[in-house]
């Protein structure tokens, strides 16, 4: 008995040909009926070499979708809905895959739509595809997603993108809606997108965004990673270079709320490097909060704006640590936000910025109860007046950190309860109000207090000190200009001559059991 020929959709399991159900993959035909034919079966559903010319398509459960090496999916030039869709959309479907697919969007006048969109999807993979010439978004996952994976992705908004050589349209990558559980995006190139690269948006949540180099993007306006509108997110070991270098008006990565409230980011080891604004930018609209993000171990070098920029309306709880930031235009770290702040400052290295704008300290710090600690500052000098750590918000403790090679080492408001700490390149603590002891008279008494201020009513002539004892130290703080301490046996003072203090100046002294011996003073 004779053969009969089986093609390889007739096996269980095998991949089936688009081929088989009449594709020509001759770059003219309009192979969309073919195409659909084939999805509708299932299973692994394979593009061999050729390219494919097809309007939009439904992509059903259960389904892999696999392009070979030299095929090319041509998408139409008037799609009145994306070019991949899941076939529940917007009801959702399960186990969809994408991988290996070079896909030519076909930008033109007639198509605006996304090339890839899925919504409600479980257990779905984006994987391996490389796509340009789109006219809008390239991979969009929108609302009630669980377990989607957009990964290693080739994404190129400025292929053939029409006459100015960029996409129309907006971002390579936009997961908007409330997504679940399990959503990740990683391992993919996103770059020359005429808005953001990666955009998180619409109230999205738990979404891992690692490992993506998401440059050059932001042409009309954006930024290599958006995750503003958005909650519980990780964003760690990307690369955001070159983005808005145009416009002017985004940065490496954007944290800028105005739809929805924004909290508890996990922003770590990062490249944020010569982007056209800051490189990282948080900021809160009127109304919206935006808080508890954790900034730490980034590299935040030669942005046109500050490394990091904090402000708006409502930017509190946020903790900044480890990052090394260097050579940017503006200030190292700008913190400026219309509410308390609450934020912790610690252990950033932050190298030579100011490099563009004239008083853009290490750290200027507007906010009210802000901790900074452990900080290495080292400014430029010049032309351009810069300075170190800036705090004029009331309550914040400034201790520990190393300033140098600054036009003004630190500059405090005397309106506001400052905190100065032990510095190095600067002096000691910096008390206001109720934080301390105050006290008068020519002998002021400093028995049970270690941080002092001293408020005479009248020209006073200073002493001694009460309550002295061997390996007592005690800082003072003067709060007028009627202070004149005398040097003597009782107070040794450096150069040996008497000193009148002025508001908020500041001398440590020690007693050695003979007296007290002055150790350093800050004239404001």
């Amino acid at each position: 008995m004779a053969l009969t020929k089986a093609h390889n959709r007739m096996i269980d399991g095998a991949s089936i040909s688009v081929k088989d159900f009449g594709a020509t993959g001759d770059g003219t035909t309009d192979d969309t009926t073919a195409i659909q034919a084939a999805l509708n079966v299932g299973g692994t559903v394979y593009f061999p070499k050729g390219t494919y010319l097809t309007g939009s398509l439904l992509i059903p459960s259960n389904t892999e979708v696999v392009g070979a090496k030299d095929s090319i999916i041509l998408a139409a030039t008037t799609l009145s809905t994306p070019l991949f869709r899941n076939a529940a959309y917007p009801n959702g479907n399960v186990n969809i895959k994408i991988s290996s697919l070079t896909i030519n969007g076909n930008e033109s006048a007639t198509n605006i739509e996304d090339t890839i969109e899925l919504q409600k999807c479980t257990n779905t993979n984006v994987d391996g595809c490389y796509i340009y010439n789109y006219p809008s978004i390239a991979i969009s996952i929108l609302g009630g997603d669980s377990t989607v994976e957009v990964t290693n992705n080739h994404i190129d908004g400025g292929v053939g993108g029409g006459t100015d050589g960029v996409g129309t349209g907006g971002s390579g990558i936009n997961f908007s809606g409330q997504t679940l559980m399990g959503n990740k995006i990683i391992g993919n190139t996103v770059i020359n997108n005429t808005s953001s690269g990666i955009v998180i948006q619409g109230g999205s949540q738990f979404v891992v965004v690692t490992n993506n180099n998401a440059s050059y993007n932001g042409i009309t306006n954006g930024n290599g990673i958006f995750a503003g509108h958005a909650k519980t997110c990780v964003i760690s070991n990307n690369v955001c270079r070159y983005n808005s270098l145009v416009a002017e008006a985004g940065s490496g990565i954007g944290i800028n709320t105005s739809l929805y409230d924004c909290d508890n980011h996990s922003i770590t080891g990062n490249i944020c490097e010569y982007n056209g604004d800051d490189g990282i930018d948080i900021l809160a609209a009127t109304g919206y909060n935006t808080s508890y993000h954790t900034i730490t171990g980034n590299q935040l070098n030669y942005n046109t704006g500050a490394g990091i920029n904090m402000g708006g309306a409502e930017t509190m709880y946020i903790t900044v640590s480890g990052n090394h930031i260097k050579g940017n235009g503006a200030a190292g770290i700008h913190i400026d936000s219309v509410l308390n702040g609450y934020h912790t400052i610690s252990d950033n290295v932050i190298l030579d910025n100011g490099q563009v704008t004239s008083g853009s300290p290490a750290i200027r710090c507007y906010d009210d109860y802000v901790t900074i600690t452990g900080n290495v500052c080292r400014n430029i000098t010049g032309t351009l007046t810069q300075s170190g750590i800036t705090a004029t918000g009331t309550s914040c403790l400034v201790v520990g950190n190393v300033v140098a090679n600054t036009t003004t080492q630190y500059s405090f408001s005397s309106s506001n309860d400052n905190i100065l700490g032990f510095n190095y390149g600067s002096s000691m603590f910096k008390i206001g109000g109720v934080n301390t002891l105050a006290t008068a008279g020519a002998t002021p008494d400093v028995t049970h207090n270690r941080m002092v201020k001293i408020q005479q009513s009248g020209a006073t002539n200073i002493t001694d000190l009460t309550g002295g004892q061997i390996g007592k130290e005690v800082i003072l703080q003067f709060r007028d200009g009627n202070s004149t301490l005398v040097h003597s046996a009782s107070i040794r003072l450096a150069g040996g001559v008497n000193v009148t203090m002025g508001d908020y100046d500041m001398m440590c002294l020690i007693h050695d059991g003979l007296g007290w011996l002055e150790t350093s003073r800050t004239i404001n």
